[in-house]
């Protein structure tokens, strides 16, 4: 169901396993089938994953007039997880309850279903939030809050798009028309929460691990760096863990995936959810997984997805992985990047190092979402420590490698 972003490869790896576990065929459904989509995976159905009735019957129509019978639904977008949760409903297949799905894609949803849990852990404090229409409402609400900083967001978007801290009641008009490109879908104002460290609780067939986050600081906020598992002590481990399942249970979890992101508070004041997702995890999180822990994610979702059934045994941890993103040194046109070859030769424990802009396009110092960076590394090693100065000195090296002209 859908894609987010850039992650179509994604899409064609599990078109893969499908094929080779399973013997069954993979149909990408989301709203605006591409070429690329197209000439990428075999079944493509343009369709704008709405969850109404008359749209799961035009999904099943599809289906049927191509003699194919679903086995599995896999909500991989944002916009997918309402309708999976209802096509696999209908099915009788394994699916989150599509009466709370839709918490998972609105994110003020999320807020006020939050609010009026009653079963949430002792240490978990909600963040107050609301939805706003304009520059006015969101000044009403900085005047709510204490002390008076904000954060500015869309509903429904992912890859930190729109995402603006303020902390100027002068600066509130700028930053509501920095999200007019998503006030179709909704906007919202939250209290600001800081000095908080942030982790996600991932999930998948039964098994959780935690994520380490690292954002960018300033205005805006892109996520720079993951690292698999995160190194926490049991006691906070176990409480940040429980917010990540409350979250999951608010949005209508019923054991497939989740990446629910969690603060950390500062002072020992507990935790509190940043948003909740019930989809795999972005920015290759899964893939720093299979590097860290004895398991395939992507394999035990397709087994999930059909059958219901939970891995066997937790898997074995290995060591730790983690990524982090590539950033210009100047603003301007990229002149060289390096040989990937080189890079490789000077650091073992290196994966991979990609490459998401080319020679002569814009780049700019100032990161205002995921897709703003120069591309990324995945690194692996036995140690936490180990893995976080291997992924700095990748990191560094590149960049300072990497040729801009102004």
């Amino acid at each position: 169901m859908g894609y987010n972003n850039t992650r179509l490869a994604d899409v064609k790896k599990l078109e893969t396993y499908a094929r080779e576990l399973h013997g069954a065929e993979l149909v990408l459904c989301k709203d605006g089938i591409t070429a690329t989509d197209r000439e990428t995976v075999r079944h493509c159905l343009d369709n704008d994953l709405a969850a109404t009735e008359e749209n799961i019957d035009s999904i099943i129509a599809h289906l049927g007039s191509h003699a194919l019978e679903l086995v599995g639904v896999l909500p991989f977008s944002d916009h997918g997880v309402p309708a999976g949760a209802l096509l696999a409903s209908r099915l009788g297949l394994p699916g989150a309850d599509p009466a709370a799905a839709a918490c998972a894609a609105d994110k003020h949803l999320y807020r006020a279903r939050e609010a009026r849990h009653d079963t949430l852990p002792g240490h978990h404090r909600t963040i107050r939030a609301r939805e706003i229409h304009t520059a006015d409402d969101a000044v009403a609400f900085w005047h709510e809050v204490a002390p008076r900083r904000i954060f500015l967001k869309p509903k429904g978007e992912g890859n930190s798009r729109g995402c603006t801290r303020v902390e100027d009641e002068a600066h509130i008009g700028s930053a509501f028309a920095g999200l007019s490109p998503y006030l179709a879908g909704g906007v919202m104002a939250e209290e600001c929460v800081d000095g908080a460290r942030e982790y996600s609780v991932d999930h998948v067939a039964g098994f959780s691990w935690l994520t380490e986050k690292t954002t960018t600081t300033g205005a805006y906020r892109a996520e720079i760096e993951q690292v698999v598992p995160a190194p926490l002590a049991p006691p906070t481990a176990g409480a940040v863990r429980r917010s990540g399942y409350a979250a999951a249970e608010i949005c209508g979890y019923a054991g497939s995936a989740f990446h629910n992101e969690v603060f950390l508070l500062a002072g020992d004041r507990g935790t509190a959810v940043v948003e909740p997702n019930l989809r795999p995890a972005g920015m290759r999180i899964w893939d720093l997984a299979a590097l860290a822990f004895d398991f395939d994610p992507w394999t035990a979702w397709l087994d999930h997805s059909r059958s219901g059934t939970a891995l066997p045994a937790p898997p074995r941890q290995r060591g730790y992985a983690g990524i982090r993103m590539l950033r210009p040194r100047a603003d301007g046109f990229l002149a060289s990047l390096p040989q990937v070859a080189d890079v490789h030769e000077r650091f073992p424990g290196l994966h991979e190092v990609v490459f998401t802009k080319a020679v002569g396009d814009p780049v700019s110092t100032r990161v205002e979402n995921n897709a703003d960076f120069v591309g990324h590394v995945i690194c692996a090693a036995p140690t936490h420590q180990e893995t976080r100065a291997l992924l700095l000195a990748c990191t560094r090296a590149i960049e300072e490698s990497t040729e801009v002209t102004a």
